[in-house]
């Protein structure tokens, strides 16, 4: 009985939960953008296992034991396969981030700043994919230029709200 419990719990670990007991370098909201630049690679080989590295440091550490490795690699499989469904149902979203309906300065720099912080996590996963932008042809350098341009403008309007402050 204590073990059906045990199980039932290490099932529904939170992501965020699992990322803390693995020692993650990286929060939830710098991981999914990693693992969706990751899944936008031409290559079939990548999963989750290529990016521990990229979430973890040098040493990735994945529990205290078996068990809980195994719960925490669950969660992580468990994000892995949720972004994909949500891109299967164009569901994919930007980290939520709170937004005041009078926002101050201070907050829509902070905006900027985590969306372009995404931008960049997003190439990085590309990146640990071993992707060459060449390689996903005309859309995606043309989609390349898209996230060079939109990091491009948060950078800008981070230093417009700045210099006003």
């Amino acid at each position: 009985m204590a073990t059906r419990k045990r199980a039932a719990r290490t099932r529904t670990r939170s992501f965020r939960v699992a990322l803390r007991r693995m020692g993650a370098k990286l929060e939830d909201w710098q991981v999914r953008p990693l693992i969706l630049g990751a899944q936008a690679s031409t290559s079939l080989e990548v999963g989750p296992q290529h990016l521990l590295r990229r979430i973890c440091g040098d040493d990735p550490v994945l529990g205290k034991d078996l068990a809980d490795a195994d719960a925490n690699m669950q969660s992580l499989m468990e994000m892995w396969n949720q972004l994909v469904f949500d891109h299967d149902r164009d569901r994919i979203r930007l980290s939520k981030f709170p937004r005041p309906k009078h926002p101050t300065k201070d907050q829509l720099v902070a905006l900027a700043t985590r969306r372009d912080e995404e931008v960049t996590w997003f190439l990085r996963g590309l990146d640990a994919a071993g992707q060459d932008p060449k390689a996903l042809g005309p859309e995606g350098e043309h989609l390349m230029r898209g996230l060079a341009q939109g990091s491009t403008f948060l950078d800008s309007m981070r230093e417009l709200i700045g210099a006003h402050r």
